[in-house]
């Protein structure tokens, strides 16, 4: 519920979830996919 005269009475509920550590495979694969996000950025911001 949120009041919005008093932002302060705002209720959050947040869950937790346990995420299992990555296997060497998908920490390999994570590590390409960021380098290749980050090579495409810098490819888009270069040509405009």
């Amino acid at each position: 519920m949120f009041d919005q005269d008093n932002a302060s009475s705002a209720t959050i509920t947040v869950t937790v979830v346990e995420v299992p550590e990555l296997t060497p495979e998908e920490q390999s694969d994570r590590l390409h996919l960021e380098r290749k996000v980050y090579s495409d950025f810098l490819f888009v911001a270069v040509t405009k």
